[in-house]
Order: structure tokens, then C-alpha cells, then sequence
């Protein structure tokens, strides 16, 4: 394969082509790109398979050297031939230990393994969706670069790469979110309240729960208009997702209570509405945002101002 796809003449020949048709370069262009893919997927199986070696076959191996070693220092005469072999017999020991020590194999290399597949799959994606492009619009220059990119996804450096700007990535959320909880103020504000309501809608009487059931019984309650399957329910320090609705006075829960109540208030989220501000924070830059941070926190006073304008949020009656 390295002899077919390796030689720089299969590019030379590609621009020669000047006189071909669209349906011709394009051929030639992509047998260069599956030939190179394949001949990148062979080595980069071969690169892998040199790691399956396990950590028990390496104290075997070396737990017998050193015995041999042992047994052989034990057997022969000459004090030198002693001392070499001991020598050799604490190079093996201390080799276990080092093994012991750097082993990567077992924590390591599975994770750079799978950020490799990771990273080999999105480079691969743009390679496939150019080898249905023309000529002109995926050129052989971008081709080759891309497949540069499929390649350099197979080693470790850039496993390691791909890793640490992943964590870069992570850390800058969480230092943003951090810097969010140390300036900002909870406030209430109308929008805010709105929010809130809509998240928590107003719901009638109260409720009974007994521990170990997933029954809700309801006294002047009015589940069937109130609350919707998926919704979820608080009761004390319960919060349960709604299974059925039975009728106005009866519900059941996806779990068990951990408490009986007796004629207690509860609160209501509405999964429908909960969604609804979910995805509006995803579409105005907010996304990892928690819904309560933004009701309350007030570096999103103006942001709030807006969701209320686009959900059509109407002053509870």
C-alpha cells in the first residue's frame, strides 16, 4: 500500500490532468484520499496493537527473570560471575519497580486511545463530506491537509493536545461560572418574578403523602388542569417526576416519597416550561447558564427582560 499511495507521482499525475473532465480528476482525486485513509488506518491498528500488552504479563515475565537470575547467581562458582549476574538480577527488580512506577498502560494509554478514536472520527468527517465535493470546491491541497489532520488525530501528541484544550475549554466555563457566584447579587425583579412563576406555576390545596409510596392524594387540588405527566412535584423535601394523573385529587410519582406528609403545600415545575427557558438561554449565548442563576442573578437583569418578551410571559392573573 505504501508503494500505491505513498508516491508523490499520484499527485504529480492528478495536476498533470489538465485536459481531463471534472468526473475524471475528481476519481483520481479520491482514490488518493480512501488509498491514504486506509494506509493511515493500517499503521494507526498497528500503532494500537503494541499496547495490549497487560501489566500481569509484565510481572510474569519479570517475576520469572529475577528467579532465574536468583537461582542462577545461587548455582555458579565464580565470584564474578556472582556479582554479574546479581547485577543483572537487580536490573530486572528495579525494572518491575519502574514498571510499577510509569506503568501508563492501565490508566493512561486507555484514555488517549479513546481521545485518539475521538479526534480520528471528526477529522474523518470532513474528509468524507469533501470526497463528494468537486475539484474546485474541495481541492486535492485541502484533501491532503485534512488527511494530515486524520493522521496527526492518531498519535498521542495529539490525543494529549485534544485533552488539554478539552480541559482549557472546561476550566474557562468553570472559572466563568465561579467569577458569576462571586460578583453577582441575587435580586428580585418583575422579570425575574415571571420567571418564576412560569417555571413554578400556581397550583391549588395541598397534599398527603405516605413514606415508601409513590401515591399523591390531594385535598381541593386540580392536578388533571394544574400539572402534566413529566412535570415534577415537591412535597417537604421530595422532588419527584409526575407518572399519571389520575384525576384531580390523585397522581402517582416515578419514585417512592422518603417522608410522609400530611396536608401539606407543594410546588409544581413545569417540565414544558422549564424546556422552554432551557432553550432559550441555548440560542441567546447562555447555555451553561442554570435556570435559577439567571431568575435571580443580576447581571441577567436585561437578559431576563428579554426571555419574558420572546416566551410571551403574561403577568400571572
Amino acid at each position: 500500500m505504501e508503494d500505491v499511495f505513498e508516491k508523490p507521482g499520484m499527485i504529480k499525475h492528478f495536476y498533470e490532468m489538465t485536459n481531463a473532465t471534472e468526473a475524471e480528476k475528481k476519481s483520481v482525486r479520491n482514490e488518493i484520499i480512501t488509498g491514504r485513509i486506509a494506509l493511515i488506518d493500517l499503521n494507526y491498528n498497528q500503532f494500537i496493537a503494541q499496547f495490549s500488552v497487560n501489566k500481569e504479563n509484565l510481572d510474569f515475565v519479570s517475576d520469572v527473570g529475577e528467579l532465574g537470575l536468583n537461582l542462577a547467581t545461587t548455582a555458579v562458582g565464580s565470584a564474578a560471575t556472582k556479582t554479574v549476574l546479581g547485577a543483572f538480577s537487580a536490573g530486572v527488580t528495579g525494572g518491575k519497580v519502574s514498571i510499577d512506577k510509569n506503568y501508563f498502560f492501565e490508566k493512561t494509554v486507555p484514555v488517549l486511545i479513546t481521545s485518539m478514536n475521538a479526534q480520528r472520527k471528526v477529522a474523518l468527517l470532513a474528509i468524507i463530506t469533501g470526497i463528494g465535493k468537486s475539484t474546485d470546491d474541495y481541492p486535492l491541497t485541502q484533501a491532503l491537509s485534512d488527511l494530515d489532520t486524520y493522521y496527526f488525530a492518531g498519535t498521542f501528541v495529539g490525543a494529549l493536545q485534544a485533552i488539554q484544550a478539552d480541559a482549557g475549554s472546561k476550566e474557562v466555563k468553570a472559572q466563568s461560572n465561579l467569577d458569576l457566584v462571586r460578583t453577582g447579587k441575587f435580586v428580585a425583579d418583575n422579570s425575574g418574578n415571571l420567571l418564576q412563576s412560569y417555571l413554578t406555576p400556581k397550583v391549588s390545596g395541598t397534599v398527603t403523602t405516605t413514606i415508601n409510596s409513590n401515591l399523591v392524594i390531594g385535598a381541593g387540588t386540580h392536578f388533571i388542569n394544574e400539572i402534566a405527566v413529566g412535570d415534577h412535584i415537591a412535597v417537604g423535601d421530595d422532588l419527584l417526576g409526575v407518572k399519571a394523573i389520575v384525576d384531580d385529587g390523585h397522581l402517582t410519582t416515578e419514585a417512592n416519597f422518603t417522608a410522609s406528609y400530611t396536608n401539606t403545600e407543594y410546588q409544581v415545575f413545569s417540565s414544558e416550561h422549564q424546556n422552554a427557558i432551557q432553550n432559550w438561554l441555548n440560542t441567546n449565548g447562555l447555555p451553561d447558564v442554570k435556570i435559577q442563576s439567571f431568575i435571580r442573578f443580576d447581571v441577567f437583569s436585561e437578559a431576563r427582560k428579554k426571555a419574558v418578551q420572546d416566551l410571551k410571559i403574561q403577568q400571572p392573573q
